[in-house]
């Protein structure tokens, strides 16, 4: 019994004695309770930024949830997607405007046959009501895909449509102010419904009489332009502004729309 208490003494006052002891287990619990909610941490609570909303799609349970104020939320390791409240989308030539990897400009074709590409932005606002953001996380599954399967394909179709409904000229001219009033409108509430009519025409090269098809605008019988569902609008999308920065025209196109500028100065 006394050998036996002997070497009980012997390891209290031995190195590992000292070493593990009640406090540093408790600092080494400690430790990796810490480590482990450090890792975990990312995944229990997440934060949504001012201009942001933040969509939650809870484990096991599947509930979707839109966070639209600022401040923390419980995550519950579920899966975050991240939506802007407001954005400017960009359908550019200009490589360095917004994230565009290569030219984005919208290739249209007026109704004299000229081709041009188009330049500009557009500036689009998400719903603020939860419920609707959680029905657009549903269709999109993204933000990404919201902005690249819906608002960019939108605005190229009212892009193209408009260019349909005058010539080149016109749109150099006259018309540009009405290229961008147009456009804009089909954004805002549907793209319209076109129909094409046959006239005959005097070649302005030839002299020759010609027939081309011009697209007109269907309206009923007050004169209200027919339209198609806005899909903006059905998901609750404001279009806050839109903006034509530039028309690049065709070589050949640009050179005749020049020269008859010309020619119309030295007359006046």
């Amino acid at each position: 019994m006394a050998k036996m208490n002997e070497v009980a003494e012997e390891l209290r006052q031995s190195v590992l004695a000292r070493v593990i002891n009640p406090r540093s287990l408790s600092l080494f619990l400690f430790g990796v309770v810490a480590l482990v909610l450090a890792v975990l941490a990312p995944a229990i609570v997440e934060t949504n930024d001012a201009g942001y909303t933040k969509i939650l799609q809870k484990p096991i349970v599947g509930t979707v949830t839109a966070y639209t104020k600022p401040g923390m939320f419980v995550q519950g390791f579920g899966d975050v997607y991240t939506y802007r409240a407001s954005d400017i989308i960009y359908f550019s030539k200009h490589e360095e405007e917004g994230k565009n990897a290569a030219d984005e400009s919208i290739e249209v074709r007026f109704n004299d046959g000229a081709t041009a590409k188009v330049t500009g932005n557009v500036r689009v606002d998400l719903p603020s009501n939860p419920d609707t953001l959680v029905d657009i996380h549903k269709h999109f599954r993204s933000y990404e895909a919201l902005i690249k399967d819906t608002v960019k394909q939108v605005v190229a179709e009212a892009t193209i449509l408009t260019a349909s409904l005058m010539t080149a000229e016109e749109s150099y001219t006259t018309k540009r102010a009405e290229f961008s009033q147009l456009a804009y409108d089909q954004l805002l509430n549907g793209v319209y419904l076109t129909e094409a009519e046959a006239v005959t025409v005097k070649d302005s090269k030839t002299g020759e009489q010609v027939t081309k098809q011009i697209v007109r605008i269907q309206r009923d019988e007050k004169g209200v332009a027919a339209r198609k569902e806005s899909v903006l609008a059905r998901y609750g999308i404001k279009v806050g502004q839109f903006v034509i920065k530039d028309i690049d025209y065709e070589a050949t196109v640009a050179g005749q729309i020049q020269s008859k500028q010309q020619a119309l100065m030295q007359v006046v």
